[in-house]
């Protein structure tokens, strides 16, 4: 009997012994797949940063090849210089506009030898409100020069219209210089005329004014309503030696550009004296 008791509390004790050593091969394993996912996690993460790493060597590659090379950077600067000192030259004549024909006049006759005939624009224009109209380009009383007309109508807010107009005579040498080379005309009537915007009407009559040897003949300013027309004369008329200006503008709708009808009767050159 007491053997058999023995045998039973040590076949328990293996018992014990045996399940007590299931649960740590249990928890072992389930350590070791613990750690193994550890490892796997870590491995993933590792990978991810390699892919990280050569990205950005690519990237760092990439803007090193575009950080300019010296020498390059000295002739980009040697280059702006020269630019700006273009410009600085070009800035002392006025930029040259596009020469377009007068619509509304007509063919010129075939040139005859009346050398009493008056010169005359007579045309209608669009302009805008700022601009500047140039045409003319008339041989001149004065020995050498030619005339040009500059016409320029701004708007008032009571709705008027300010015509600032400007007769000039500019030495042959200095027509193409300041960019009316195109606008000459050996005929009575003008037949071209060229546009100017606000900025490059004002340089334009900078530069006139400081071009040597041209003389302004007149600057008449006239203000008058849409529709109405204005009328200058100056000199004397009875024997063709005056100048005649009359001037009707007529606002567009939107109120920003102008169809200004015009007619200028300029003198005839002086006659040559017979040799």
């Amino acid at each position: 009997m007491r053997v058999t008791a023995i045998s039973l509390v040590i076949g328990l004790v293996a018992v014990f012994v045996a399940i007590n050593a299931v649960r740590e091969q249990r928890t072992a394993r389930n350590e070791l797949a613990a750690l193994r996912e550890r490892a796997q996690q870590a491995g993933d993460q590792l990978i991810r940063l390699e892919a990280e790493n050569t990205t950005q060597r690519k990237e760092i590659a990439a803007l090193a090849s575009h950080v300019p090379n010296p020498n390059d950077l000295a002739k980009l600067r040697a280059d702006a210089a020269e630019l700006r000192r273009l410009r600085a030259q070009s800035s002392s004549t006025p930029p040259r506009a596009q020469i377009r024909k007068l619509a509304d006049v007509p063919p010129p006759p075939p040139p005859v030898d009346d050398s009493s005939a008056p010169l005359t624009l007579d045309a209608t224009v669009r302009l805008s409100f700022g601009e500047t109209m140039v045409s003319g380009g008339w041989q001149s009383q004065s020995a050498g020069k030619r005339i040009f007309t500059l016409l320029t109508p701004t708007r008032l807010d009571d709705g008027n219209v300010v015509i600032a107009a400007r007769f000039v005579e500019v030495p042959e040498a200095a027509v193409e210089t300041l960019g009316l080379k195109e606008l000459r005309t050996e005929v009575r009537a003008a037949e071209r005329y060229s546009t100017f915007s606000p900025e490059a009407g004002a340089e334009l009559v900078r530069a006139l004014t400081q071009t040597t040897g041209v003389d302004v003949l007149t600057s008449p300013r006239l203000v008058t309503r849409s529709g109405s027309e204005a009328t200058i004369s100056i000199g004397g008329q009875a024997d063709g030696e005056g100048i005649s200006v009359k001037l009707t503008p007529e606002v567009q709708l939107g109120g920003d550009s102008v169809d200004m009808r015009m007619k200028v009767v300029l003198p005839p050159p002086k006659a040559k004296p017979e040799p």
